[in-house]
């Protein structure tokens, strides 16, 4: 290693914390999340966008492209001046598109937000008022909004949060632009037939009469539910494409064993019609053949890809440079398809994607395409990758990836991330003083479980004083990025537990590099069995016990522990739809209720967010999870259910599943519990329920179950029918 000593020593007693602190699972103190965005914003606008004087160029091209010829056939210019005319009921079926009525408000919601924001902005100061923002984020965003603006490293999540970001969205440089939006795109989700997505291609400027002029493409895929907008993805041009910052992981050194399941976790979206065509142009492009290209597109289509200076049609090389510039080993794959039909031939279709080399996801490698398809060929496309450049993010305090792997793979980095947590502890007890007796008794009820021959294969089991009044059993998880963590750190979560006459097992499982993710659940379906086998009563109401009082078998898990431990009853779903004996002990216990806590259910989209914080080479994810895309879905347990190659059986009674997630969250974004309930449903887990808890972060849920607070009210009040009484 070719770091200097000194520098690797600061950094491992640092990197620590920055991972707890991301993480949450272990880390009781946090930076202020208001100012950690904030800077992060200002710092990134700051650096970006430093040559959009050249878009002016590209935007007379775009004008003179086949693309405009199209425009005509979907509304535009309205005689009000708003950025697009606004589709009525009668539109629904016509030479336009044809589209439901709930798509046709969800388009007009999103251009009306457009046309909203573009008022404001040319009429506000310099990074604006926060006030005068309020009312757009009332009208047009549910309380569970989340917008990805690339521009920014990490994700603006919650109606709070969006109005004191809203200045500096769809801004560059601190200039206030205009939004003209050129094409729209609409579709009903494939996943969660709900949410209906709008897709648009704009043109933005700042034509308020500024000194300097600004202009480029955009592309925006907006998610409207129930006539709120709950998430937005935004990319714009000006980016500084530098392929040779992707890095692609060593494979070789840890890859998960292939998991059985019904179909391929695979949900790309594969359909017949626009988003087939633009399948096989990615798969020919990704195949760097021109010839396969040129078979999906017509003969005077227009190209607009990353890394070229002009347009491209078949009499050009630029689009043939650009596809030199991907490695042999790279390839886009599409994540996101806003692919709707339309009845005279003509379709406008967005697409979000990701790169990926050798079949990983790229940190600041997403992006955008937006297409126009006639007569089944493509006429004419436009690339956007985000705009965050790597080397402009300065994500590990110095040290190479080579050096973080070592702290993660090594194990050093989770010694000392426990060793912090330890040091914390007078900071906790001066602000929980009974926790010191209370953890001295609970260390005096504990009963030692050891199901396997590791050391952290174990139980914890704490049991009520009067047995005939247990009202039944809490299977909790505990989190720790995967990678730390051991179970007398959660001890006193049984406190509250116990005193409402619950037993509670916490269970240690192997933490990487012990164990990768899939090691962690067979741990968690190994502890599940042996309680189920040898201490069978603790899964049955006691005699005594009057039935209504029985509150049954529940798991429980926060943050990475919510991500195994859901992805464990995916698996058992998975092998009671073989066996069809949900009764069989042998697949452990049979729970009545799931609870996740500010839980990962996504492993994809937590990549993302990862990446943002130059996190993604120190954590355990990647290399636990099998570092390629694919194996990153079999490890989400919602796209693990979806995938499955039926809806779940009518015999098959899931438990009753419960995602509480903090709004304030800004290590595992409320995003992720939304996201996942909404598959699941789909898939028919009807009984799936989401709570978001305001004013709350990440740590904030497990220490609420520890020393009392909103979560652990919640759940008492929700699931137990009880008031906890506070340490």
């Amino acid at each position: 290693m070719k770091e200097p000593l000194g520098r690797i020593l600061f950094v491992y007693c640092l990197l620590p914390i920055a991972m707890t602190i991301s993480f949450g699972a272990c880390s009781f103190v946090s930076l202020p999340a208001k100012h950690r965005r904030n800077a992060l914003m200002q710092e990134t606008r700051r650096k970006q966008f430093n040559s959009h004087n050249r878009h002016a160029e590209f935007s007379q091209r775009l004008c003179n492209s086949k693309i405009v010829l199209h425009s005509s056939q979907i509304p535009t210019q309205n005689s009000r001046g708003t950025a697009t005319a606004y589709l009525n009921n009668a539109d629904c079926c016509t030479s336009t598109a044809c589209i439901s009525k709930e798509e046709v408000a969800s388009r007009n919601l999103v251009m009306s937000f457009i046309d909203t924001h573009n008022k404001v902005s040319n009429t506000t100061a310099e990074y604006g008022n926060i006030d005068s923002y309020q009312s757009i984020v009332d009208t047009y965003f549910a309380d569970t909004i989340e917008v990805i603006d690339t521009s920014f490293y990490l994700p603006i999540l919650g109606k709070e949060a969006l109005q004191n970001a809203m200045p500096r969205l769809f801004h560059v440089n601190g200039t206030h632009l205009s939004m003209h939006v050129k094409f729209a795109s609409i579709a009903s989700d494939t996943l969660c037939p709900d949410d209906i997505k709008v897709a648009v291609c704009y043109e933005y400027d700042n034509d308020n009469n500024a000194t300097r002029s600004i202009s480029g493409f955009g592309i925006s895929i907006y998610t409207v539910h129930k006539a709120k907008i709950t998430q937005v993805f935004d990319v714009k041009d000006g980016a500084n494409f530098d392929i040779a910052s992707w890095r692609a992981e060593d494979i070789t050194k840890m890859k998960t064993p292939i998991i059985e399941v019904g179909t391929k976790a695979f949900l790309r979206d594969a359909t017949e019609g626009p988003s087939e065509i633009m399948q096989r142009f990615f798969d020919a492009r990704n195949k760097k053949s021109l010839e396969e290209v040129y078979h999906n597109i017509s003969d005077e289509s227009s190209l607009k890809s990353f890394g070229m200076d002009k347009w491209a049609s078949k009499d050009c090389e630029s689009f043939s440079q650009s596809l030199k510039m991907l490695p042999d080993s790279a390839s886009i794959e599409l994540e996101d398809i806003v692919a709707p039909t339309s009845a005279n031939g003509i379709t406008f279709t967005a697409c979000r994607w990701v790169v990926a080399i050798d079949g990983q996801r790229q940190r600041f490698s997403r992006g955008c395409s937006f297409f126009c398809f006639e007569n089944g060929s493509i006429v004419s496309m436009i690339d956007i990758p985000e705009s965050v450049k790597q080397e402009e993010f300065s994500a590990s305090l110095g040290l190479k990836p080579a050096s973080l792997n070592f702290l993660r793979d090594s194990g050093l980095g989770r010694t000392i991330a426990d060793s912090l947590l330890v040091a914390s502890i007078p900071i906790i007890l001066k602000s929980y003083p009974k926790a010191i007796p209370t953890f001295a008794d609970l260390t005096l009820r504990k009963t030692h479980i050891q199901y396997g021959e590791h050391s952290s294969q174990f139980i914890d089991l704490f049991l009520p004083r009067d047995e005939t009044k247990r009202r039944g059993l809490i299977f909790f998880v505990h989190g720790g990025a995967w990678g730390s963590g051991k179970p007398w750190m959660y001890r006193l979560i049984a406190k509250p537990f116990l005193e409402a006459n619950l037993a509670v097992a916490i269970v240690g499982y192997r933490t990487y590099p012990d164990g990768n993710i899939q090691s962690q659940v067979n741990d968690l379906e190994a502890a599940s069995k042996e309680i189920a086998l040898n201490y069978p009563t603790l899964c049955s109401k006691p005699l005594a016990l009057a039935k209504n009082e029985w509150t049954g078998t529940i798991l429980l898990g926060h943050s990475s522990g919510a991500h195994i431990a859901i992805l464990k009853l995916a698996q058992q779903i998975e092998r009671w739809s073989k066996i069809k004996d949900v009764n069989s002990k042998e697949l452990g216990i049979n729970f009545d209720q799931v609870i996740g806590l500010s839980g990962v259910y996504s492993i994809n989209e937590h990549f993302d967010l990862e990446s943002g914080r130059g996190v993604e080479e120190i954590s355990p994810m990647k290399p636990g999870c099998g570092y390629t895309m694919d194996s990153f879905d079999l490890h989400s347990p919602a796209v693990r259910l979806a995938a499955m190659s039926t809806k779940r059986s009518k015999y098959l009674k899931l438990p009753d599943m419960l995602l509480i997630h903090g709004v304030n969250d800004d290590v595992v974004p409320f995003s992720s519990a939304k996201r996942a309930a909404n598959i699941l449903q789909n898939w028919g887990y009807d009984n799936v329920e989401t709570h978001y808890l305001k004013s709350t972060g990440h740590q904030d849920t497990i220490m609420h179950l520890m020393f009392g607070g909103v979560a652990r009210d919640f759940i008492f009040s929700k699931v137990l029918q009880l008031k906890p009484k506070d340490i």
